[in-house]
C-alpha cells in the first residue's frame, strides 16, 4: 500500500468513526429531550442525590435526608454507598436549594460523556480488530438503546461505562512499558475512579497487577505494574483512610445487601412471580439476614440443603444469564431503569427500528461475547491476533471477572448495561477470529494438495 493510499484509507476510517460519533450524540440527544422520567429523584437516584447535597452544603459525604428536613447538626458520615457518581453530581450543586437545571446540567453532561465512549471502544479494539470492524463495535455502541436510555437517569451507569473504557483506553497506550509514568499513574487513576462508581471493580486491581506481572506481552513488567497501583492506591487510599476515621471501618452494608439481594434463584422469593426483581421485600427473614453476614451465610446455607440442585444451577450460570438479559428486571422494564412517560422509543422511526435491531442482536451477541472472551486465551494462529493477543486477553480477563463477581452478588440486568461497548467488541472479535483460523484452515488444505 503506498503512502497516498495510506493516507486516504486513514481519512476515510477518520470520516466514518466521525459520523458514527456524530450519529450516537444525535441518537443520545434526542432521547434525553424527548424523554420524561416519571420522578426522577427516586430510589438509587435519590440516595445519590441526597449523597452530593449533603457533601455540598454540610461538606459531609453522608445518606442522611436532609433534602427536605435541614438538622441543626451535621449529618452523620456514612459509608454505604461509593462515592463516584455523588462527588460528580456534587458538582453541578451551589450552595443553595437544588435546582432541576443543576440535574438537568449532569445529565447533559453524562450524555456527552456517554457518546465519548463510542470513540473510546474504537481506539481500545482498532490494534486488536484493526480500524474497518472497530467501526462496527464503534457502530453498535452509538445505536445501544441501553447505553442511549441511561443517560436521562441519575444513576451511575453512562459515568462508569465512561471512565471504565477511559481505563483499558488508557491501559491499551502503555503496553510497551516506554510510555511516561505520568500515564501509568493515569490509568490507576482512572481505575479507581471507576471503581469507586460502581464497587464491582474495585478487585479487579489485584487480578490486573497479577496479569502484567506474569503475562508475556508487555515490557518492564514491574515498572508498569508499580505505576498503576501507585495511582489506583493514590485515590482509593482517601476513601478507605477516610472510612476508617469517619466510620470506624463498620460500614459493610453495602456488601451484604449485593449477597442478599443475589441470593434468591430466579430473583423470586419462593417462586412467587409477584417478587420477580424484589424477591428480598418478600422474605420475613431478610431483617435476620441483613444483620450480618454470618446470619446471611446460615441462611444461604439452609435454603441449599433445602434445595441443593435449585441454588446450585441459580448460583453456577442462571446469575449469569440474568445479569446478560435484555430487560431490566428491577426497574420499569425493557431498556428503561425508572418509570418514563414518553420517549422517542415509544415512536415509529429511527428510535424504534434501532432498538428493534438492537434487541434482535442482544442475544446472539451475548453468545458470542462468551465465545469470544474463551477464544482469546486460546493460542493465536494469525499473526495480527497475536500482535494484540495481549490487549485481547485484558478485555476478556474484564469480562469474566464481570460475570464471576456477579455469580456472587445480586445479577440485576442493569449493571450490565456499563459493559455493553465490551460484549460488541468481543462479539466481534470472535467472528474475526474464528473466521481466520478457518481461511487459514482452508490455505494450509490447499498448499498440501
Amino acid at each position: 500500500m503506498t503512502f497516498k493510499n495510506s493516507i486516504i484509507n486513514k481519512s476515510l476510517v477518520m470520516g466514518a468513526l466521525a459520523a458514527i460519533f456524530i450519529l450516537g450524540l444525535f441518537l443520545r440527544f434526542s432521547v434525553l429531550a424527548g424523554t420524561v422520567v416519571d420522578t426522577p429523584v427516586r430510589a438509587d437516584a435519590k440516595k445519590y442525590v441526597t449523597y452530593a447535597y449533603n457533601l455540598s452544603h454540610y461538606g459531609v459525604y453522608s445518606g442522611q435526608n436532609t433534602l427536605n428536613n435541614h438538622p441543626s447538626e451535621q449529618p452523620k458520615p456514612d459509608a454505604v454507598i461509593t462515592p463516584g457518581y455523588p462527588v460528580y453530581l456534587s458538582l453541578f450543586f451551589d450552595k443553595g436549594p437544588i435546582k432541576w437545571s443543576q440535574l438537568k446540567a449532569s445529565l447533559v453532561v453524562q450524555t456527552v460523556l456517554s457518546a465519548l465512549s463510542v470513540v473510546f471502544i474504537f481506539y481500545i479494539f482498532s490494534p486488536i480488530l484493526g480500524a474497518r470492524l472497530s467501526l462496527i463495535v464503534a457502530f453498535l455502541t452509538a445505536l445501544s438503546p441501553h447505553l442511549i436510555s441511561a443517560n436521562v437517569y441519575l444513576l451511575t451507569e453512562s459515568l462508569f461505562s465512561f471512565l471504565m473504557l477511559a481505563w483499558l483506553f488508557t491501559l491499551g497506550s502503555i503496553r510497551n512499558g516506554k510510555v511516561s509514568l505520568v500515564v501509568m499513574v493515569l490509568c490507576g487513576v482512572l481505575l479507581a475512579m471507576s471503581s469507586l462508581t460502581r464497587s464491582w471493580l474495585q478487585y479487579f486491581i489485584v487480578f490486573l497487577i497479577l496479569y502484567i506481572i506474569f503475562s508475556t506481552g508487555i515490557e518492564e513488567k514491574k515498572r508498569v505494574a508499580y505505576g498503576i497501583l501507585a495511582g489506583f492506591l493514590l485515590i482509593f487510599l482517601i476513601w478507605f483512610i477516610r472510612n476508617i476515621v469517619s466510620t470506624e471501618g463498620n460500614d459493610s452494608s453495602l456488601m451484604l445487601a449485593t449477597l442478599h439481594h443475589g441470593m434468591y434463584p430466579g430473583m423470586m422469593y419462593e417462586l412467587n412471580p409477584k417478587s420477580f426483581g424484589f424477591p428480598y421485600r418478600f422474605d420475613p427473614e431478610s431483617a435476620f439476614i441483613t444483620q450480618s453476614r454470618a446470619n446471611f451465610f446460615s441462611v444461604l446455607w439452609a435454603r441449599f440443603l433445602e434445595e441443593p440442585w435449585r441454588y446450585f444451577s441459580w448460583y453456577l450460570w442462571g446469575k449469569a444469564s440474568m445479569v446478560m438479559s435484555w430487560d431490566i428486571i428491577a426497574g420499569f422494564g425493557d431498556v428503561f431503569i425508572y418509570p418514563i412517560t414518553k420517549t422517542p422509543y415509544q415512536n415509529e422511526g429511527v428510535f424504534r427500528w434501532t432498538h428493534n435491531v438492537m434487541h434482535y442482536l442482544h442475544a446472539p451477541l451475548t453468545c458470542l461475547a462468551i465465545l469470544g472472551a474463551i477464544v482469546a486465551w486460546f493460542p493465536a494462529k494469525v499473526a495480527t491476533f497475536e500482535r494484540s493477543q495481549w490487549q485481547i486477553r485484558l478485555v476478556s480477563l474484564v469480562f469474566i471477572y464481570f460475570i464471576m463477581i456477579h455469580m456472587i452478588a445480586a445479577p440485576f440486568p442493569r449493571y450490565s448495561i456499563p459493559i455493553r461497548p465490551i460484549v460488541y467488541g468481543l462479539s466481534i472479535y470472535f467472528m474475526a477470529e474464528i473466521w481466520c483460523r478457518v481461511r487459514l484452515s482452508m490455505f494450509v488444505k490447499v498448499k498440501d494438495n
